[in-house]
């Protein structure tokens, strides 16, 4: 069976706040181990840090 980690951004080291619109409150994050865009830690957008697995 295998099942899937994905990283909770919230909680994240890497994710850091690189924009915030203060009349609206629209922020924008950056992962500090790619140095691109915080893709919220989904497996699907390529987070480096979320990953499958199987224990057998």
């Amino acid at each position: 069976m295998e099942d899937i980690y994905e990283q909770n951004w919230e909680e994240c080291e890497y994710c850091e706040q690189s924009y915030y619109e203060h009349d609206t409150g629209y922020p924008e994050y950056e992962c500090g181990l790619c140095e691109g865009e915080c893709l919220g830690g989904d497996i699907d957008s390529g987070c480096p840090l979320s990953f499958k697995y199987q224990i057998e």
